[in-house]
């Protein structure tokens, strides 16, 4: 509320000069719900009217973003599909445009029904999980753009997570160049 305020006028906009008016109301109330606006930017302004209906000035002009689209899976960079790594692995994602948050998982099956792990919102596109079983799983990851929406899960690969490759042993008798007339 603002003094002298009777009544409000808003106005809203896809265009900063109000050339259109897409919107717009006047009311008693200062709040205002909006009708269903398609994407992209939107300005608003408000302006006061006393008991006599005259308005006072314009408000400053503020806008708005609406994005319901998401953005496309990221594609998947590292490890290869169908590779072998010793211990957890390190994924990694190649961004896709306008995405800033992404989501990894894993799964025992391609169809991703037996799912082993998903991780939580990561800022980052490179990922290594806390631990990793021995076996073959198959990974996806999707994105998340500023508004909020989320893409599909994008194309899969497999992974087999090996044990470490044994170190050579050493040999502790009999030592070399040992003579013996032993047999066994």
């Amino acid at each position: 509320d603002v003094a002298n305020g009777d009544k409000y006028q808003i106005q809203i906009s896809n265009s900063y000069y109000f050339r259109s008016e897409e919107q717009g109301n006047t009311g008693a109330g200062t709040n205002y719900t909006a009708s269903e606006l398609g994407e992209g930017r939107w300005y608003w302004r408000v302006r006061a009217l006393n008991a006599a209906d005259i308005a006072g000035p314009w408000s400053s002009t503020r806008y708005f973003t609406i994005d319901t689209t998401p953005p496309v899976a990221p594609t998947l960079s590292y490890p290869e599909d169908g590779s072998a790594w010793v211990g957890t692995a390190t994924f990694r994602l190649l961004p896709p445009l306008g995405a800033v948050r992404y989501q990894f998982e894993y799964a025992r099956d391609a169809g991703f029904g037996d799912i082993v792990y998903t991780s939580g919102e990561l800022t980052g596109t490179s990922y290594q999980p806390a631990s990793m079983a021995l076996g073959m799983y198959y990974w996806h990851a999707r994105a998340r753009d500023l508004a909020g929406n989320w893409s599909g899960w994008g194309e899969s690969r497999q992974v087999r997570i090996v044990p470490p490759t044994p170190v050579a042993p050493v040999l502790t008798g009999p030592v070399s160049g040992y003579i013996t007339k032993d047999t066994t």
